[in-house]
């Protein structure tokens, strides 16, 4: 079975959602016998060096990673790539809402970090009332 392939070259880490992608170009190529979607091979046949990093499969809608490129002869070579799971379901991923448990100047007290010091110090203040109990006065105890 043979598909088209959009070529780019990838210019962001792997931690980083919206890549920075520059199109390279495409072709039509076909999956190696036996391939995943995960780590797909395919066959490419071009005349020179490949030079893109980054792939994009629109017949599978998933971006991938070019893990290793070999010359399988004169023109012919063999792309092993890694599916790129956060660019491919980048729009899933960005409307999954999120609790930040650490952060550098602003912490959360009702999320546990044991890097945050805390103190568990408490104090009793007492307050004499007189002899002012009647039916309506109230006593208020906080803790």
């Amino acid at each position: 079975m043979s598909f088209t392939i959009n070529l780019y070259r990838n210019a962001s880490s792997p931690e980083t959602i919206s890549k920075s992608i520059t199109a390279v170009g495409s072709l039509t190529g076909a999956l190696k016998d036996q391939s995943s979607i995960i780590d797909p091979n395919i066959l490419v046949q071009m005349d020179t060096v490949p030079s893109f990093n980054y792939v994009y499969i629109p017949a599978v809608s998933r971006y991938y990673y070019v893990k290793n490129i070999t010359s399988v002869r004169n023109g012919l070579w063999l792309i092993e790539m890694h599916v790129d799971v956060l660019m491919s379901h980048k729009s899933i991923v960005l409307a999954i809402p999120g609790v930040c448990t650490r952060q550098e100047k602003i912490g959360n007290l009702y999320i546990p970090d044991p890097e945050r010091v805390t103190e568990n110090d408490y104090f009793i203040l007492t307050k004499a009332i007189g002899n002012y109990f009647t039916t309506n006065n109230y006593i208020l105890i906080t803790q």
